[in-house]
């Protein structure tokens, strides 16, 4: 896996977070559609987010791992809009980070 190639996902998911209504416009599920095509497009040149490290950035972050997206259990727990963006890019930056050998 390109160390390279994960600090662009980094900085992508970084510049989003600084900027998600430039982005995402104020629709709070375009976030798991932005970051599932993310990992989708990832996935086309051979990266892959590592589930055990996510799912242990979600855990650590108080989020459950399972079949239902940390998304909705943000909504549910009642966080607005720019909490859940900044919270949702933190996981997966903190989990690409954690690959990287960042944290």
């Amino acid at each position: 896996m390109s160390q390279t190639n994960i600090a662009s996902i980094i900085q992508l998911l970084e510049r989003v977070r600084q900027k998600p209504g430039m982005y995402l416009g104020n629709d709070v599920y375009a976030i798991l559609d932005f970051i599932t095509g993310v990992n989708c497009t990832c996935s086309v040149f051979d990266l892959q987010r590592d589930e055990a490290i996510y799912k242990a950035v979600l855990v650590e972050g108080g989020w459950e791992y399972g079949t239902k997206a940390p998304l909705y259990q943000m909504i549910e727990k009642g966080m607005d809009y720019a909490h859940i963006v900044n919270e949702a890019l933190t996981i997966e930056i903190d989990t690409w980070k954690r690959m990287q050998g960042l944290l």
